[in-house]
């Protein structure tokens, strides 16, 4: 029986991963970068996600405007870095949460 849908496995692309030196001069250059990493398979991907959005579910993404990820002892990346990731995110977030 199925009792939900799994997520995706996305082999880190959410955390962009595969961003390059150029990608990561500056917030413009990494948000150019983001802007292209959505995922393939709609053709507007923050368009489809609007239409799921419920008003839980909006609540709940509303706390990704302010995220602050935490340096891990693992992966180590850098406190620039890791200001870029928050940055794209809150962005996107902030896509999602506009009225249409």
């Amino acid at each position: 029986r199925i009792i939900a849908p799994a997520p995706l496995f996305d082999h880190g692309n959410s955390l962009f991963n595969f961003a390059g030196v150029d990608a990561l001069k500056s917030r413009e250059s990494f948000l150019k970068y983001a802007k292209v990493q959505m995922p393939c398979v709609y053709d507007d991907y923050v368009a489809e996600a609007k239409k799921v959005l419920t008003h839980e579910r909006r609540s709940a993404v509303r706390k990704l405007l302010n995220l602050k990820l935490p340096r891990h002892s693992r992966y180590n990346l850098s406190r620039e870095r890791l200001s870029l990731i928050e940055y794209a995110v809150s962005q996107r977030v902030a896509e999602l949460l506009e009225e249409q």
